[in-house]
């Protein structure tokens, strides 16, 4: 079992810009509401404005160049030899269970690989128990970063400046296949509220964290025009994430494929 003192080998990163700093109260509010007792130091990735929470520390990278660049310049800061990403939207709404949490820590480190999702989506490819899968080197999001551990070397190597979130995950997933030992859970780990999506809030997600009694000090613009059209695709993302699982990963672009242009379709006329 790991022991407590090797957590400190680990940092916990929010991937977020300044851009995105109106969100980071409700971020925190309902981080430590639902996960107070984290293991890990608590790092928040952005350009110039610093999180004024005691509670975070913040990297600044300066000027944002671009994606990859900017989030190479907050790692290379740090000291910590492992790295757990999440993202400043996603926002827990259940009590993590620490303990739980901890045996796939311990899957990470005592099997020394270089990654592990905690969110299979989607699904790992290759069987290996009944709570962990591989993912092979032709897996599609190989690299995703939302609840993910990485060993900070491989990460780096795999990491290219002058790409953007979505080019790392094409990209970088190609780059990936030359790396083994890359693993995702059978079973999400987290539950959370996606709050935002192309820089607008999700109308559902808002009135969730309201609705929760947390209060929202963001002017952003609502992504939908109405509550059916959110329900349509919100069915869709979970219809494509369920339809790639039937599909072996050579074979589930396709199927990426053919969800989005089933939605250009609906909603881009």
């Amino acid at each position: 079992m790991v022991q407590e003192n090797s957590f400190k080998d680990t940092a916990l990163i929010v991937l977020s810009c300044d851009g995105y700093s109106d969100l980071w109260i409700t971020f925190i509010d309902t981080f430590f509401d639902n996960w107070a007792n984290c293991p890990f130091s608590i790092y928040i990735l952005s350009n110039t404005k610093k999180c004024e929470d005691k509670r975070i520390k913040t990297l600044l990278s300066g000027d944002d160049v671009d994606w990859s660049s900017s989030l190479r310049k907050g790692i290379e800061q740090l000291e910590e030899k492992n790295l757990f990403f999440f993202l400043e939207d996603a926002f827990l709404c259940e009590k993590v269970d620490n303990i739980e949490f901890t045996k796939k820590y311990n899957f990470f480190i005592e099997n020394k690989l270089n990654y592990l999702r905690l969110r299979p989506a989607p699904k790992p490819d290759i069987k290996y128990n009944k709570d962990f899968g591989e993912l092979s080197n032709k897996s599609m999001y190989r690299v995703s970063l939302y609840s993910s551990f990485w060993k900070k070397d491989v990460f780096l190597e795999i990491l290219k400046d002058g790409e953007s979130a979505w080019e790392f995950e094409i990209n970088g997933t190609k780059r990936s296949s030359l790396y083994d030992k890359f693993f995702s859970t059978n079973i999400e780990f987290f539950n959370i509220i996606h709050g935002v999506e192309r820089g607008k809030w999700i109308n559902n997600s808002l009135k969730k964290l309201k609705n929760n009694g947390y209060i929202i000090n963001s002017e952003r613009k609502l992504l939908y025009k109405n509550s059916f059209e959110e329900k349509i695709k919100v069915m869709l993302v979970l219809l494509k994430h369920k339809f790639l699982d039937l599909f072996p990963s050579s074979k589930r672009e396709y199927a990426i494929k053919f969800f989005g242009n089933i939605k250009r379709f609906l909603f881009e006329k």
